[in-house]
């Protein structure tokens, strides 16, 4: 089985934890795996990109408040 990959010139066999590319020799086994009514899976299932999008929203919120905190930190006020 196939998985794609964030490169559209390249997709990853599953099996062997190994990348293809287009010009490579495997390529034409995949068009052909393909051709045959096959879909590879998607670069990310959805828990991957929902975990992934919590992450990000995380380190926003971190981030955000880190700056929140320099604003009205001592060490600022004495910069002024």
């Amino acid at each position: 089985m196939y998985q794609l990959t964030a490169n559209p010139d390249e997709v990853r066999i599953i099996e062997q934890n190994c990348t293809i590319a287009r010009a490579g020799r495997f390529w034409p086994e995949y068009e052909t795996w393909l051709a045959q009514g096959n879909k590879p899976k998607p670069e990310f299932t959805a828990a991957e990109l929902k975990a992934k999008a919590k992450a990000e929203t995380e380190a926003d919120a971190r981030s955000t408040f880190n700056e929140r905190l320099w604003q009205e930190s001592p060490e600022k006020a004495a910069l002024k």
